[in-house]
């Protein structure tokens, strides 16, 4: 099973909830309104800061906002820098479980799913969706 991690999650949320807003916005604000962990919120704001998508200010009036706007951000984007490849089968892993075979022409069918599947997330771009 295809399972996002709670760090995607947050990812998709803090994008959502910073595009409604015109101006920074500190994450112990959003944390206190949503009962989220800071610590945690702040790895998250950290590495889509690092990608390019949040930007931030420090100081009294000082926060994060978007600096990329959400209809040039693919949802496969987001994806990729929180979870890396992750693979739909155990069979397509770098080092696959026994039983699996090289040339076995079901594995061959989930690698071609697989493509077809991370095609679609980087097609499908934030603003659609959030």
């Amino acid at each position: 099973m295809f399972t996002l991690s709670r760090q995607t999650e947050y990812a998709l949320f803090l994008i959502n909830f910073l595009k409604k807003k015109s101006v920074p916005v500190s994450l112990g604000t959003i944390s206190n309104q949503f009962g989220f962990s800071r610590q945690f919120l702040g790895r998250v704001a950290g590495k889509l800061k690092e990608a390019g998508i949040l930007a931030s200010k420090e100081g009294k009036r000082g926060g994060f906002w978007l600096r990329k706007d959400p209809e040039k951000i693919s949802l496969g984007e987001i994806i990729s820098l929180f979870e890396g490849e992750k693979r739909i089968v155990s069979c397509l892993k770098k080092n696959p479980p026994p039983g699996c075979l090289p040339h076995c022409r079901l594995r061959a069918f989930w690698r071609r799913l697989e493509k077809s599947f991370y095609h679609q997330l980087q097609e499908i771009k934030l603003g659609e969706i959030l």
